[in-house]
């Protein structure tokens, strides 16, 4: 026999059931958009809900009590009816809009077609696994608006920014600039996928960070568009003379649909930029080993207020001294990474120096406290010899960053800070570098032995033969004490005179 059989519907009335779906005789030749437009959102959603957030998938791993604070984030979203409204919002419109996946060339959207059902009705397989006909109907609505869902879900918490919802002095501006957002959503690749086979595929969660590798937490709501938008303005922008690109960089905000919205860049307040500046930083710098965001965000800050003259008031502002300033900003965070220590000294010097002298001055900075590290030699005092050539081979490592960072210092001829770095500070750094990479490294010298090359050098200007003396004296003591250090410091000896005693 041909025939085959499926239960319609079931004896439990529908409202019964979980989800506020509706009944077969209301889905029944009844388009797509019409069901979905009238389901119960909140009970739909939290029927679909672990099912979404399984597919979420964020950039960074999260602990079990991460996961837990999430779960019961998404659980209050579902309750607040303006959050629902945005969600509500864009699932309608895509099935509104999109058009028919198997049909594209054919009038009328994916959700207006009265015979959607058609294929599912003949599916054997999902019925006899469903039960009733009912129940595998409801399973194509849930299976749709899931994937729709997590679509939206995942670009409402991108860069961690849904929680913002919650905070009350952030919920209105979150409210307004996600809206706007959603708006923006393509209704492309996305929407199509949630409305095919491949609706169970995951959603990656984006970071905006200009290091992904190292997601951030947003402060400011939606900060990544208000960002994307105002840099879309950059290219214009520069082309002008650096004392008109604010003006003109406002009277092009004022056109577009943010300025529409109420998000004014001027009147954000002390505390609301602050946080704009914590984003900013995360997606505008790259991550630095040893100088977390928070200190680049000081950085950006006080170099800016500087530049100003005053303290910014305007996300505006930010944007236009960014561009203007990002590769001296760029090169004073890389120079913190060799001496983390010293960020109090460098922001007391971006206060208070002159600002034509800032980059040497933090250039002597920095060669000042490696020094210094070796001269408290407590770190390495009682370390066995493989600990200490570890700690040499970091402090020659950082050094030759500090040279690459230094290499392109503008020359100042008659400048006296500029000769007493060319003369003392960066060849004494050099020789003390030569010296643990070819003597100290390789044969294990103790603290006591680095600091008394460290006082051997002369006061003052390292080019002359006070400072050859010192190296001569050294390679003395060495090779009197171990018995292979006549090629180590042979070597060494060769490279400075070359290098720190006839420098050019």
């Amino acid at each position: 026999s041909q025939w085959r059989f499926g239960f319609l519907d079931s004896v439990r009335p529908p409202e019964l059931e979980a989800g506020g779906l509706p009944s077969v005789g209301h889905m029944l030749r009844t388009p797509l958009i019409d069901i979905v437009t009238a389901l119960d959102f909140p009970a739909v959603m939290g029927e679909c809900l672990r099912v979404v957030l399984s597919r979420m998938v964020y950039p960074h791993s999260r602990t079990p009590a991460e996961v837990q604070a999430q779960i019961t984030l998404m659980l209050e979203c579902l309750q607040d009816p303006a959050f629902v409204g945005i969600v509500r919002g864009w699932i309608v419109e895509v099935i509104r809009t999109v058009p028919h996946p198997d049909t594209p060339d054919v009038a009328g959207s994916f959700g207006s077609n009265p015979k959607w059902y058609g294929e599912i009705a003949c599916a054997a397989h999902e019925l006899a696994m469903a039960g009733t006909f009912r129940s595998v109907l409801h399973n194509k609505i849930l299976q749709i608006v899931s994937a729709l869902l997590t679509t939206v879900l995942a670009f409402l918490d991108r860069n961690g920014s849904l929680a913002l919802l919650r905070q009350p002095g952030k919920r209105e501006l979150w409210l307004k600039l996600s809206q706007h957002a959603v708006n923006q959503l393509s209704l492309g690749p996305q929407a199509m996928s949630a409305v095919t086979k491949s609706a169970a595929e995951r959603q990656l969660v984006v970071t905006d960070a200009q290091t992904p590798a190292r997601p951030f937490t947003g402060r400011f709501p939606v900060s990544w568009s208000v960002s994307a938008t105002v840099d879309g303005f950059r290219g214009v922008i520069e082309a002008l003379p650096r004392h008109e690109q604010l003006q003109a960089l406002t009277a092009q905000y004022r056109l577009d649909p943010l300025h529409e919205l109420g998000m004014a860049p001027a009147n954000l307040g002390a505390d609301l930029l602050a946080d704009y500046a914590h984003d900013f930083t995360a997606m505008h710098m790259p991550w630095m080993n040893g100088l977390a965001r928070g200190a680049q965000q000081q950085l950006l800050v006080e170099l800016f207020a500087r530049v100003r003259g005053q303290e910014l008031t305007s996300i505006l502002e930010l944007h236009c001294l960014f561009w203007r300033l990002e590769r001296e900003l760029t090169h004073i965070a890389r120079l913190m990474t060799v001496t983390p220590s010293v960020l109090p000294q460098a922001l007391t010097l971006i206060r208070t120096c002159d600002i034509a002298a800032l980059d040497l001055q933090l250039i002597i900075v920095v060669h000042s406290a490696l020094l210094r590290e070796l001269s408290a030699p407590s770190s390495t005092a009682q370390r066995p010899s493989s600990g200490r050539r570890q700690v040499y081979r970091d402090w020659t490592a950082r050094q030759k960053v500090l040279e690459g960072l230094t290499e392109d210092i503008p020359m100042q001829p008659g400048q006296p800070l500029f000769q007493e770095f060319l003369t003392d500070i960066q060849p004494r750094v050099k020789a003390v570098a030569l010296f643990l990479e070819l003597v100290a490294g390789p044969l294990g010298l103790d603290a006591a032995q680095v600091e008394a090359f460290l006082a051997d050098l002369p006061q003052g200007s390292m080019l002359n033969a006070a400072a050859l003396h010192a190296g001569l004296r050294m390679a003395q003591r060495t090779v009197a004490d171990h018995k292979r250090a006549e090629a180590a410091c042979g070597q060494f000896l060769e490279r400075f005179v070359l290098e720190v005693c006839l420098p050019n």
